[in-house]
């Protein structure tokens, strides 16, 4: 599986092209067809030439504004405006939120596979600040708001700018006239650990050979660092012991575990989720 993190944030331009064009079909600027055009082909490609390919992590980033995004002192932000327009949603207009809605669906529509970062930004009580400080994730605030909006798919969802069913994403790129390959949703058994899979081409590797003659950032040539051989035999982790019962007995296996059914795999067959993956519980603050 390759699992590639997608970012507008961090690539380094001022990124002041604006989002907030109205709340109509036009909403998002370009920012929604540049996610597609950037993004889906490349990810489609893979799938097709590689095989597995997912987003692991990506966000409603359009630029490095956020608390703690970039560290604690703010060094090295790229963007070319004021933060602060993107660090308290509450004076968001409808048509940025609306903007970065088409944008988030432009995104999830481009990757097919994902995972957003991150859920639930959370907004501790002061107290917590005292004893945890060098624990706090990404964008907790002592002004009692999460400072790292563009992060949070839960405030995005309370507010309007995530979608409920992410499902719905479906076809936002199509919609928006961007062009690219298309992924049509088998893998090759090859791909997922069926025939032919760990048979590597010698044209593959020829420019690769092992060990490399040079390290990046190494003094040493390649040649004269410790390698490992694969001479051994392969350790597993001893299976848990469990307290026997009376009635129900549990199989809790040798430690190894192989899954050789993953050439069968085919997202098309695969069991649909429930028709709406968050329910009004997910908008609180229990929801974990």
């Amino acid at each position: 599986m390759l699992d590639t993190h997608p970012y507008f944030a961090f690539d380094g331009s001022s990124a002041t092209s604006p989002i907030d064009t109205g709340t109509g079909d036009m909403a998002g600027g370009t920012w929604p067809t540049d996610a597609c055009n950037r993004w889906a082909t490349g990810l489609n490609n893979s799938r097709s030439n590689f095989g597995v390919t997912i987003a692991g992590e990506f966000s409603n980033g359009i630029n490095d504004c956020g608390l703690f995004l970039r560290g604690t002192a703010g060094v090295g932000i790229t963007y070319g405006g004021n933060c602060a327009d993107w660090q308290d949603s509450s004076n968001w207009s409808d048509g940025t939120k609306a903007g970065l809605l088409k944008f988030a669906m432009a995104s999830m529509d481009a990757f097919g596979d994902w995972f957003f970062w991150t859920w639930k930004v959370d907004v501790p009580p002061a107290r917590v600040f005292a004893h945890h400080e060098k624990s706090m994730k990404i964008g907790n605030s002592t002004a009692g708001i999460v400072e790292s909006p563009l992060w949070s798919y839960q405030l995005g969802l309370r507010n309007g700018w995530m979608p409920t069913d992410p499902r719905t994403a479906l076809g936002t790129c199509a919609s928006l006239g961007a062009s690219g390959s298309d992924f049509d949703g088998e893998f090759q058994p090859w791909q997922t650990g069926g025939v032919g899979a760990g048979t590597i081409a010698p044209s593959s590797t020829a420019n690769f050979p092992w060990p490399p003659a040079t390290i990046s950032n190494v003094e040493a040539p390649g040649n004269q660092l410790p390698t490992y051989t694969p001479t051994g035999t392969i350790v597993s982790l001893a299976p848990p012991t469990l307290t026997a019962s009376a009635t129900t007995s549990v199989d809790v296996g040798n430690g190894y575990y192989y899954i050789d059914h993953l050439s069968a795999f085919n997202p098309s067959t695969a069991q649909q989720p429930s028709p709406l993956p968050f329910s009004e519980s997910d908008r609180s603050d229990s929801a974990k």
